[in-house]
């Protein structure tokens, strides 16, 4: 029997189709009831989009994307933080605010990236990387030399810190 959020989300993703998992889930004693005895939906409580439990640890963005990225969503979504490998609808997203991000991201970034993105990436490591990517497309030469050298003036600490924050979220 699953007991938290996580458990729960994992256990309804066996059974249901993504569309049809909540973004929250609210623990309550009993459903609160009207006078006469259906649902009272007035009365339940607000999810806590501040506190999500979505079973996963908070890992902060680790590059310049990935705080552009965190920024962008903490707005649209009206949450306190939001960790890389946190996924954008069990945060509480949805179409409507999807269409907002993907146009503040093109703003932002200068890429083009369709809606479907999003939903192709709905975390700030994965979308971080679809940007980047699109960045790549239209670099320069000098401009992925100078990248290239940004990398390779990394120290040894620094090269492992990020590789292994990368295989932590893998």
């Amino acid at each position: 029997e699953p007991t938290t959020n996580g458990e729960l989300r994992a256990h309804l993703q066996m059974k249901l189709p993504d569309y049809m998992i909540p973004a929250a889930f609210v623990p309550l004693d009993a459903l609160p009831l009207s006078p006469n005895g259906k649902v009272d939906r007035k009365a339940l409580p607000d999810p806590d989009w501040d506190n999500p439990d979505l079973g996963a640890s908070f890992v902060a963005p680790r590059t310049p994307v990935e705080e552009a990225l965190a920024e962008i969503w903490t707005g649209v979504l009206g949450v306190v933080r939001v960790g890389i490998y946190d996924n954008f609808f069990e945060l509480g997203g949805h179409s409507l605010l999807a269409t907002q991000v993907i146009s503040r991201v093109i703003s932002t970034f200068h890429v083009e990236l369709p809606l479907r993105s999003i939903f192709q990436s709905p975390t700030v490591a994965e979308m971080a990387l679809a940007i980047t990517q699109s960045q790549a497309k239209g670099a320069k030469p000098e401009d992925i030399e100078r990248m290239l050298a940004e990398l390779e003036a990394l120290s040894a600490e620094q090269a492992e810190r990020v590789l292994s924050e990368e295989s932590a979220g893998v």
